[in-house]
């Protein structure tokens, strides 16, 4: 591992560039949390993910369209049945709107 990184620090190295690259990580999150900021990666429940995911199936949309169009490299959805991160609820959420609310201009 790099020293001076957060993944060497996470790694177990105590040296003072690794201890202050841990630091300013954790500066860097306490500034986004003050704000009101969350990441995307951040992990949230999927329960709302697959009632517009089920929603857009009623529709006839298939999991290949779905997949495609929020950009996955495999034609079908292999989310995670309980969590899913912010990012992916997000895209689910934007596509479902477009999808639903008559607002797709490239199908």
């Amino acid at each position: 591992m790099t020293h001076g990184t957060r993944p060497s620090y996470q790694a177990g190295c105590p040296c003072v560039q690794c201890r202050a690259a841990e630091a300013a990580y954790r500066a860097a999150l306490r500034h986004t949390h003050r704000m009101k900021q969350i990441p995307l990666g951040t992990i949230v429940s999927a329960v709302d993910t697959w009632k517009r995911i089920r929603a857009l199936k009623a529709e006839r949309v298939t999991a290949g369209a779905i997949s495609r169009r929020l950009g996955l490299r495999r034609c079908g959805l292999a989310l995670h049945a309980d969590r899913v991160t912010l990012k992916n609820a997000l895209k689910v959420r934007l596509l479902c709107r477009a999808l639903l609310m008559g607002r797709d201009d490239d199908a």
